[in-house]
C-alpha cells in the first residue's frame, strides 16, 4: 500500500487574528486528508502571536497523535518574531 501524500498548507504574506480560523481548517483539512502537514511560510511577511499560538497547539496536537508537521519553508520574518515569543524550538523552526 502506497503511503499518503503529506498535505502542504501555504501561509500567506499576511496571517493574523482575522485568518487565524480560516488557516486552521486548511491545516485540519490537509491532516483529515493526508496525515502529515507540510507547512510553507516562506511567503509570510507579517504575522501575530495569535497565529504562531495556533500553529504550536496545532503542532502538538499532531504530534500526539503520531502525525508528522515539518515545514518546507519558513521566511526570516516568520522565523525572528517565533524567536522573539520563544515558540519557534516548539515549533521546530
Amino acid at each position: 500500500m502506497a503511503e499518503a501524500e503529506t498535505g502542504v498548507v501555504e501561509l500567506g504574506r499576511v496571517e493574523g487574528i482575522d485568518t487565524a480560523e480560516e488557516l486552521l481548517l486548511r491545516l485540519r483539512t490537509a491532516a483529515e486528508e493526508h496525515g502529515d502537514v507540510e507547512i510553507d511560510g516562506s511567503a509570510v511577511i507579517s504575522l501575530d502571536s495569535t497565529t504562531l499560538q495556533m500553529l504550536v497547539a496545532f503542532r502538538r496536537d499532531m504530534l500526539a497523535e503520531g502525525a508528522q508537521v515539518q515545514w518546507r519553508g519558513a521566511s526570516a520574518k516568520l522565523k525572528k518574531t517565533a524567536g522573539l515569543l520563544g515558540l519557534a524550538e516548539e515549533l521546530n523552526l
